[in-house]
């Protein structure tokens, strides 16, 4: 069973460090912020979203196949990462105390493939100088 809520707080200099790397080069990387046990049931769920994943006769879907939506409705346990404290020292460096989540979405790359999230988003551009609009996590 997954429990975040007993996870240490992210240390200043992490912080300091994710905000500095974000400004600069556009992201930054958070070592060990899943440990094995997690990043094994996580890849599970996903694998199994992607495999479950029906095109409804619509051929246009299979676009789709890897950029999974709607991972609340998936598995209870995708909802355990809101109770980690870590999120929000992460996302409130960026986004404020207060923030909104529009969607949570697992966007994957098979190998030797191609993504097509890319479109989903055309209504909004990535980079806005100096006004964030949105963060990957």
């Amino acid at each position: 069973m997954i429990n975040f809520k007993n996870k240490s707080t992210l240390d200043p200099q992490i912080l300091d460090r994710v905000l500095n790397e974000v400004t600069n080069q556009g992201y930054s990387l958070v070592n060990n912020y899943l440990n094995e046990d997690e990043i094994v049931i996580f890849r599970d769920l996903v694998e199994n979203a992607v495999n479950n994943f029906e095109v409804n006769n619509n051929p246009f879907r299979l676009k789709e196949k890897y950029h999974i939506h709607d991972l609340l409705l998936q598995s209870p346990y995708f909802l355990k990462i809101f109770e980690d404290l870590r999120l929000q020292q992460l996302v409130s460096i960026f986004l404020g105390k207060f923030w909104t989540m529009y969607a949570f979405t697992s966007s994957s790359v098979p190998p030797n493939g191609s993504n097509y999230a890319r479109r989903v988003h055309n209504d909004c551009p990535r980079f806005i100088p100096n006004y964030i609009t949105n963060i990957g996590i």
